[in-house]
C-alpha cells in the first residue's frame, strides 16, 4: 500500500494582504486557495484517496491546517524547515517503507497527473519542462516524487538530501528539482514529464489574479 506524505510548511509570507487594481488579495496560504467547495489542499487529499491511498501524512503547520475540512482520515506533523529538510525530518516515515509517494501541497493536479502519479511503480520524480496550457509557464518543476524499493536505495536518496542540505546557504528556498540533480548519479530514480494540462502551482498573488479563474473553470470540467 502507498504512503502518501503531502508537504505543506508555507507559511503563506508571499500571500500577505494586499490590493491591487481595487481587487483585495488574500492572505492566505496556496494549499487553501478555493477550488469551488474545495481547497487546492482537500482535493489532493480527496485524489489521493480515490485513488486507494488511505495512509496520508499532511506536512504543515497545525495552526494553518488544524481547522480545514476533513476529507476522510489524514495525519497532521509540524513541518520542519524546507520541503528538503521535511523530508529528511521524516525519515522515519519512509526509509523503512516499500513505496512511499511525496506530494506538494500547493500544486493544482489534474486527475490525469495524479492518475500517472499513483499509478507508477517505480522511483521517480514527476514535474514539467514543457509549457503549462493555462498559465504558458515553461519552467522546470518538480511536483511530486515516488521512493519504491529497497533499503539501499532509500539510504542514498537519503545521503544526497543529506548532502544538498549541507552545501546551501538558503536551505529555505531548496527545490526537488535540485534533489534531481542530485541524485542523477545514483541511477534509480528517473523523471516523469508531465506534458502540456494545467497541472500547477499558482505562484504569486498575480498569478492568482490572472489565472486562477480558469484554472477553475479547469479542474471543474475534470472533475465532471
Amino acid at each position: 500500500m502507498t504512503r502518501a506524505i503531502i508537504t505543506a510548511q508555507g507559511k503563506g509570507s508571499r500571500w500577505s494582504s494586499d490590493r491591487r487594481d481595487n481587487i483585495e488579495l488574500p492572505s492566505i496560504n496556496k494549499q487553501l486557495l478555493p477550488l469551488g467547495d474545495e481547497t487546492v489542499i482537500s482535493r489532493t487529499i480527496r485524489q489521493l484517496q480515490e485513488r486507494g491511498v488511505s495512509d496520508i501524512w499532511l506536512i504543515g503547520d497545525p495552526g494553518v491546517f488544524g481547522w480545514i475540512e476533513r476529507v476522510g482520515h489524514y495525519t497532521l506533523r509540524e513541518p520542519a524547515g524546507s520541503i528538503i529538510q521535511g523530508i529528511i525530518s521524516l525519515r522515519h516515515l519512509w526509509m523503512e517503507e516499500k513505496d512511499v509517494l511525496f506530494v506538494l501541497g500547493d500544486v493544482i493536479f489534474s486527475n490525469a497527473t495524479m492518475d500517472v502519479i499513483v499509478q507508477h511503480k517505480q522511483s521517480s520524480l514527476f514535474g514539467r519542462t514543457g509549457a503549462n496550457d493555462v498559465t504558458g509557464k515553461a519552467a522546470k518543476e518538480i511536483f511530486a516524487m515516488r521512493v519504491v524499493g529497497n533499503k539501499d536505495h532509500s539510504s542514498k536518496l537519503y545521503g544526497k538530501l543529506i548532502l544538498l542540505n549541507s552545501h546551501t546557504s538558503m536551505p529555505g528556498n531548496l527545490k526537488l528539482w535540485d534533489l534531481y540533480h542530485q541524485i542523477q548519479e545514483v541511477g534509480f530514480m528517473g523523471f516523469v514529464e508531465v506534458v502540456g494540462e494545467y497541472t500547477d502551482d499558482v505562484d504569486s498573488p498575480e498569478e492568482y489574479e490572472q489565472f486562477f479563474s480558469k484554472l477553475e473553470e479547469c479542474v471543474a470540467e475534470d472533475d465532471k
